[in-house]
């Protein structure tokens, strides 16, 4: 972290917050950590950010930050999903890899450069940050596809249960997918999860020959399970709807992706939107050259989509910032506030954070974004954000520069 005073001023070029109209010529002022107003400068340390602009911290819903040693994703684009599968059971037999403390700080260092002040990463190896400079909200994996493997996961999810946080970190759980967890784990999860007030991320409808597999137990993932030995695994459910129906009484659920939620799934994710979030990988999805993602029908359905890196698995790196950009430039019809929310106050409900991120104003963390903007000034202010030059310069958490540089001091 780098020292900065205890009180000061920002002064932005621009201003963006969800709900509010941009603003410009701006200051923020923090104090122990807040931000006590927005408007003229009312500290004694005042900071310049020239032509840049302040964003809420960035939010990043859904993570694999075990994956941040590698340096390419793995396998090719377009890959089937279960043959990607199949690639991430020989990297995780590698020797080759990093120490998965090591991988887990990189990933962090990463994120924080990209301007994120919060993560829901999924936990497959048990090892956890300690202290992490950011909010961290770790989701314990669970997979059990035959019996011999179900007592073992259960008793770890009743042990995270129980310390709801492990060394200071908030702990969740990760039924990972309807094609890995037999039916009594999640019989048993959702009313542990209910019990304990804890947070659930669960893939979900995220390719096609999942949805084949739940409908008739046929195509790639009925081989992959075979190919591991499970050969008698039966789905907790026939479809995505099913799985979701199971959720619903859980406290806070976290969808992975939903690329292929059908409009009943949709309407039922709406009309149990405070339980619900569903997070948007966008540049995954473009990796596994999934159909065209429906956005649209979920924002118009009320849906609270977040957004997520997914890991560097299956994508270049850990920027959230280049999954906003992504979004604006493949949904050009979609609002700039619209995409702003999805990558900040979004991810904050989803992670149950919206207390203290997602938005600046006046009793908020001042854990803070700011973003290089590119040199035409006549252009819409949204335009000028999400331009492909603009770029992440510094990242503040509770008034700490952990990330980049703030420009000169003025005062």
């Amino acid at each position: 972290m780098h020292d900065l005073p205890q009180n000061f001023s920002l002064h932005a070029a621009l201003l963006f917050s969800p709900h509010q109209r941009p603003e410009a010529d701006v200051w923020v002022n923090v104090r122990d950590g807040k931000i006590t107003g927005v408007g003229a400068a009312e500290e004694a340390a005042q900071f310049e950010l020239g032509d840049c602009a302040l964003l809420p911290g960035l939010i990043n819903a859904h993570a694999h930050l075990e994956f941040s040693d590698l340096e390419t994703p793995l396998g090719q684009k377009g890959i089937p999903l279960a043959d990607w599968i199949g690639e991430v059971f020989s990297w995780r037999a590698s020797t080759a890899r990093k120490t998965s403390g090591e991988r887990l700080t990189a990933g962090v260092i990463e994120s924080l450069k990209a301007g994120v002040v919060a993560v829901a990463d999924i936990v497959t190896e048990g090892e956890l940050p300690t202290d992490p400079p950011l909010h961290y909200l770790a989701h314990q994996e669970l997979i059990a596809t035959g019996d011999g493997q179900i007592d073992t996961v259960l008793e770890v999810a009743r042990r995270c249960a129980a310390a709801e946080k492990k060394g200071g970190v908030p702990c969740g759980l990760s039924p990972h997918a309807p094609y890995s967890v037999a039916e009594r784990v999640w019989e048993e999860v959702v009313p542990l999860a209910v019990a304990h007030n804890l947070s659930l991320t669960v893939h979900l409808a995220e390719t096609r020959d999942e949805l084949a597999f739940l409908s008739a137990g046929t195509g790639p993932f009925q081989d992959l399970l075979r190919q591991r030995g499970a050969n008698d695994f039966v789905p907790a459910g026939k479809s995505p709807l099913a799985f979701l129906q199971l959720l619903a009484t859980a406290p806070r659920v976290l969808i992975a992706h939903g690329n292929y939620l059908t409009e009943e799934e949709i309407a039922f994710v709406a009309a149990h939107r405070t339980q619900f979030t569903v997070v948007y990988c966008p540049r995954t999805h473009t990796y596994f050259g999934h159909a065209p993602y429906p956005l649209e029908s979920m924002l118009e359905a009320g849906i609270n989509v977040a957004l997520g890196t997914d890991g560097r698995g299956s994508n270049p790196d850990l920027s959230l910032w280049g999954e906003m950009r992504h979004v604006a430039a493949t949904f050009p019809e979609l609002s700039g506030e619209t995409v702003l929310q999805m990558g900040t106050l979004a991810g904050a409900v989803g992670l149950r954070l919206a207390d203290q991120l997602g938005t600046i104003e006046a009793g908020k963390e001042a854990s803070l974004a700011v973003i290089r903007l590119t040199e035409d000034r006549g252009i819409d202010p949204y335009a000028r954000l999400f331009h492909r030059n603009s770029a992440v310069v510094a990242t503040l958490i509770a008034g700490q520069l952990v990330a980049g540089t703030l420009g000169h001091r003025v005062l």
